[in-house]
């Protein structure tokens, strides 16, 4: 076993360039020897190939690695995270790779470039943030070549790698693998690198949050919770529940670190989460393009005829607060209305179908 695993370490990490940690893991999950190996030992003995005194060593070794493999496989990350600082502590930042990243300021390093990576790096680009791109994967970066983000290949556990993308300088560090333990293990190393950046971490998990807010992380978004957040969206709305209220929950519930979501089987609502639900909450109604031309607020009698109330009106990204009585809605509006789902549904009714008199005809 013992020489297998080195030799597994050593192509994983030497020649593939994918960093002691990966090797070591690597190593650990195929180090063992399988149960295909007693037929193989059998049929060798058989055929004069393995000595027939020797077969029984092998099955005790070939049994030996096979109970051992679950308990290495879980000191295994200790093991290889301290495997991996130890080798790698001398080791220095290549100059011309070093000098690559030098003048970015403020920027954002995204460990991770599937669905999410990617769609992150193209949202900082939209407002003019700079990001550098980390992936042990090189077909993930390579049809990116070009430009856009910058790209660095390799195992982003480790520290003098990550230090390339010139974290300590960064604004961001956003990691989306799918990996949870080398997730814990970035966010560590980038908090050591860079303490004054934000550090926004993904899970899969709820029971990964407490983890990795310890390692460092200022956000983590739980892909668990945030499926949860979206169905109790859906399931409320068909409640009948205004979209203000339910926004005004949602958001609720990610600040509150998703502790209501957390809570312990049998408990109810906290009563301040539940009266979001139920309270009014302002809520944007666009007026329909076959709206037929014109009409003032007091000429459709919004008030009196849907019970809803118009807060303001927004028009070519303009917007108009506390419109008067005779102030001229028209098609591709936005109104801001208060009321009861009911009372908002009405105006939207109201504003899809009314009899508008010839004279407001355009």
């Amino acid at each position: 076993m013992e020489g297998g695993l080195l030799l597994e370490l050593l192509l994983v990490a030497a020649l593939m360039r994918r960093g002691v940690r990966t090797g070591v893991l690597t190593g650990v999950a195929l180090g063992q020897t399988g149960e295909f190996s007693f037929v193989l030992a059998a049929s060798a003995t058989t055929a004069g190939l393995l000595p027939e005194s020797f077969q029984q060593t092998f099955v005790t070794g070939s049994v030996i690695t096979l109970l051992a493999t679950p308990f290495l496989f879980r000191v295994a990350p200790a093991l290889a995270t301290r495997l991996a600082a130890w080798l790698e502590a001398g080791e220095t930042i290549e100059a011309e790779n070093a000098a690559a990243f030098e003048g970015l300021r403020g920027h954002a390093v995204v460990v991770g470039y599937g669905v999410a990576g990617r769609n992150v790096t193209r949202v900082l680009g939209a407002v003019g943030v700079e990001s550098v791109v980390v992936d042990a994967n090189p077909r993930a970066i390579l049809p990116e070549a070009g430009p856009g983000p910058r790209f660095v290949f390799g195992d982003a556990t480790r520290a003098p790698l990550l230090a390339r993308t010139g974290i300590a300088r960064a604004r961001f560090a956003i990691v989306v693998v799918n990996d949870p333990l080398a997730t814990r293990e970035i966010v560590s190393v980038a908090r050591r690198l860079a303490p004054a950046a934000r550090i926004l971490a993904r899970t899969r998990y709820v029971r990964d949050l407490d983890v990795l807010a310890a390692a460092g992380a200022d956000i983590v978004v739980a892909e668990e919770l945030e499926g949860t957040v979206s169905m109790v969206a859906e399931v409320v709305r068909l409640c009948g529940v205004a979209e203000g209220s339910v926004a005004r929950f949602t958001r609720e519930l990610r600040e509150e670190g998703y502790e209501a979501l957390r809570a312990p089987p049998g408990l109810t609502l906290d009563p301040w989460l539940a009266e979001l639900l139920v309270e009014l909450a302002p809520e944007w109604v666009e007026v329909p393009g076959g709206f037929p031309g014109e009409g003032s607020l007091a000429e459709l009698a919004i008030r009196t005829r849907s019970g809803a109330t118009v807060l303001a009106v927004e028009r070519d990204g303009v917007v108009e607060s506390s419109p008067p009585p005779w102030y001229r809605i028209r098609a591709g509006d936005r109104l801001l209305a208060l009321g009861a789902p009911a009372t908002v549904e009405r105006l939207r009714e109201l504003l899809a179908g009314r009899d508008v008199p010839e004279a407001t005809r355009a």
